[in-house]
């Protein structure tokens, strides 16, 4: 049984996330955000506001909030391109991408570890175009 402090806590953060997903949807429904939308390129990130998901903080959760997000339209007949950065450069969530038909345009991480996104995805122009308006959000 969770105690009075913590059944709070979390009735708070729900009524939070639904007061910022009304939020978000009057923001969409703005002719000017509109126009900047796309259905063939998307951008995730722990921190935008486009779709909302109430998630812990585990170091995979953002990852697995972003594959829910996409999911609906996996079965789309053409590709569509996602870019994130490189906290998304992780083997099982471009893996899963591809197999929704989705072009993984994740900036490669450096950093000691091998990248899951090879030479293939990074040469082609779509994938710099990607991360170029990844930067501007």
């Amino acid at each position: 049984m969770r105690c009075g402090v913590c059944a709070r806590k979390g009735r708070d953060r729900l009524l939070v996330g639904a007061i910022a997903a009304t939020f978000l949807a009057a923001l969409l429904a703005q002719p000017r955000v509109k126009r900047l939308l796309s259905s063939d390129r998307l951008t995730v990130d722990g921190t935008l506001i486009v779709d909302t998901c109430l998630t812990s903080g585990d170091g995979h959760a953002e990852r697995i909030a972003a594959l829910a997000m996409i999911e609906p339209g996996a079965d789309r007949p053409r590709a569509i391109s996602v870019a994130a950065n490189k906290a998304y450069d992780a083997e099982d969530f471009v893996n899963e991408l591809r197999s929704m038909n989705v072009r993984a345009h994740v900036a490669q991480s450096t950093s000691g570890r091998r990248s899951s996104i090879d030479r293939r995805t990074i040469r082609h122009a779509g994938y710099g175009m990607s991360q170029k308006v990844r930067m501007r959000i």
